[in-house]
């Protein structure tokens, strides 16, 4: 069985509940922790495979790689105890994004709902961490609302063959490179006591490992763009924080999305097969992702103040 089979096979047997108006952010269900623990094995053992060293083959046999019942949206590095820690709540909102995507491809006047989703999405997170941080609760228990439910449309009925396809592709790529970023950190020889600048320079050469892991195993990171960078540049405008990590040591999203998206641009100009694949796939033309990089360099000169871009 290969990886676009087995990686179908593991979202159909476990995926957040797409009918439901919200999840526990606490927990995200038993299914969704399993799903991606299923998932990090498939990377480990078809996907990463054969571009890994030894030491990382060990990390995925050991099982050191996992997702964790939590309320976050960030992974980490556990440096001391060399464990890679990806939150249950990441992948809830995940999947959510993914099948509130699919509504917007069905019908394009969701657009702007959804961007006010996510914003929506970033201010439950960050309402919750105050509850905690403030002792009104232990636990993040205020419901992950679904896209469905906030932009006041009927509940949908289902996905389609075609439309769980590219839901289980878009989830194995955004794991991949959840994991290939930490991966990296730990093959850099990062640490946790780094300063702020050094952290930023470390986030960025970590964002490269995974793309590098990533290109040579086939995957696409425009599905890293379109969702995980977009929730934090949400989460940033929340905050009103550079980098979505609330101790400021992450480079702005933006500077981010232009590095590695115009990395993925180089690779699609180089085939007009690799061309003409994206622009089937995603409905944009080349010409636009790049004015839209451009549009995220833009961007990243004027949240950072240093011209990273």
């Amino acid at each position: 069985m290969n990886a676009r089979h087995l990686g179908q096979l593991v979202l159909a047997m476990s995926l957040v509940a797409l009918d439901v108006a919200s999840v526990r952010a606490d927990n995200s269900g038993q299914d969704i922790i399993d799903a991606g623990n299923r998932t990090i094995d498939l990377i480990g053992r078809e996907i990463f495979h054969p571009h890994l060293s030894e030491n990382e083959r060990r990390l995925f046999s050991e099982q050191r790689i996992s997702v964790r019942p939590a309320a976050d949206f960030n992974a980490y590095v556990d440096y001391q105890n060399e464990r890679i820690l990806i939150p249950g709540q990441m992948l809830a909102e995940v999947q959510l994004q993914i099948h509130g995507q699919i509504m917007v491809f069905e019908n394009p006047s969701l657009a702007g709902k959804y961007a006010d989703w996510l914003y929506a999405l970033a201010e439950r997170t960050a309402r919750a961490a105050r509850r905690i941080r403030d002792k009104q609760a232990v636990v993040d228990d205020i419901p992950i609302e679904s896209f469905w439910h906030f932009a006041g449309v009927p509940q949908p009925r289902g996905l389609t063959p075609r439309q769980a396809v590219y839901q289980s592709e878009v989830f194995i790529d955004l794991l991949s490179f959840i994991v290939g970023h930490e991966l990296g950190h730990l093959a850099l020889g990062h640490g946790a006591t780094a300063s702020a600048g050094n952290r930023a320079a470390q986030e960025y050469a970590a964002d490269a490992y995974a793309l590098n892991l990533m290109q040579r195993s086939g995957r696409s990171v425009l599905p890293v763009i379109s969702h995980l960078y977009m929730r934090f540049i949400a989460m940033e405008a929340v905050t009103g924080e550079a980098g979505h990590s609330s101790s400021r040591s992450h480079p702005p999203s933006q500077c981010r999305i232009h590095r590695i998206g115009h990395a993925e641009l180089a690779g699609i100009m180089q085939s007009p097969a690799a061309r003409a694949n994206y622009e089937r796939t995603t409905g944009m033309s080349v010409e636009t992702f790049y004015q839209q990089l451009r549009e995220f360099a833009r961007a990243c000169e004027e949240t950072s103040g240093r011209g990273d871009a």
